[in-house]
């Protein structure tokens, strides 16, 4: 049927444009083979053509979908770029948190910068130069005095080793001894040890009671602070005319702080910045026994002045130097 239809039509089409007669009957033109072939060529032409409107039609609904995938892709990346926006916010919000810290952690250092540092002092910068080598002092008061010593007289001999022979004379208003000791010290690493105090006869030849420190006695440090204690404890060998003995002693001192002193030096000299030093000795059976004194250590001079638990005050009043 849709042949007939077909070929009508390009019969008409042909009679029209002259090909053919319009007498000539349909059946005639069926036999015709030049229409035969446009017949053929009319049905393929209206197959390609329904084709192409099932592939438009495929095309639009294919164009629908990416359409929509196009909308879906547009709502994921809005919801991801709310996502950056809360991420920013975020990292804002850390930035802020970071840079609060970084200014705590500023504070803190300028707080801790703002700390005194704990000064500590060395024995040795507060010593006698190696020049001086006698220093005088007067004693005032106490119990020395009572029995008519009043000056004292310190000579310092420094060896090639670490050791240092201090001659301590005590003499009278008249001039002559009343009293002769010889300390050793040892300069160590970490300070000033007293190893052993000799207590000889008035004119010096002669050993009346030796008092030997087993371990050394800690005098004074090389890293002293103000306010911090220091000291040890040591045996004690003993030696008098009537034989040996044995016994301790134990020793504590504190830096009680840097200040100023005044002695008659000169008719009247102060030095700055020295040691004040408590030092408290227990020794029930030796090293003089149990007293306690303050002692002004100076830079370049070393002792300048003395005060004991009696009463005794020892002030500087002549530096001897060698020539």
């Amino acid at each position: 049927m849709k042949y007939k239809i077909v070929a009508g039509m390009v019969a008409s089409l042909l009679a029209v444009s002259g090909i053919v007669e319009a007498s000539d009957t349909r059946r005639d033109l069926r036999s015709n083979s030049r229409v035969r072939s446009l017949v053929v060529q009319v049905q393929n032409n209206s197959t390609a053509i329904e084709q192409n409107g099932t592939g438009i039609t495929e095309n639009a609904s294919n164009i629908t979908a990416n359409t929509n995938g196009v909308a879906a892709n547009a709502d994921n990346i809005s919801i991801n770029a709310s996502g950056v926006e809360g991420n920013a916010s975020g990292v804002a919000a850390n930035a802020n948190g970071i840079s609060t810290n970084a200014s705590g952690v500023a504070t803190n250092a300028a707080a801790i910068a703002g700390l005194a540092v704990e000064q500590s002092f060395d024995y040795r910068d507060f010593s006698a130069d190696p020049t001086i080598t006698s220093k005088v002092f007067a004693i005032s008061g106490g119990g020395l005095a009572a029995t008519g010593c009043v000056t004292e007289t310190r000579s310092a001999t420094r060896n090639i080793d670490s050791t240092t022979i201090l001659e301590r004379v005590r003499t009278d208003v008249n001039g002559l001894n009343c009293g002769f000791n010889v300390f050793t010290f040892d300069g160590r690493a970490d300070g000033l040890f007293l190893l052993s105090n000799d207590a000889r006869t008035p004119d010096g030849f002669a050993s009346r009671n030796l008092r030997e420190v087993d371990e050394g006695l800690l005098a004074r440090t090389t890293s002293m602070q103000v306010g911090r204690s220091f000291g040890n404890g040591s045996g004690l060998t003993i030696t008098r005319n009537s034989g040996v003995s044995t016994s301790a002693v134990v020793q504590n001192g504190t830096l009680q702080g840097i200040s100023d002193v005044t002695v008659p030096l000169n008719g009247g000299t102060t030095f700055s910045s020295c040691l004040r030093i408590h030092t408290n000795r227990d020794s029930a059976n030796g090293l003089g026994g149990d007293f306690n004194f303050v002692s002004w250590y100076c830079a370049d001079v070393g002792l300048v002045k003395r005060i004991d638990s009696i009463g005794n005050v020892l002030n500087l009043t002549e530096v001897i130097s060698a020539p």
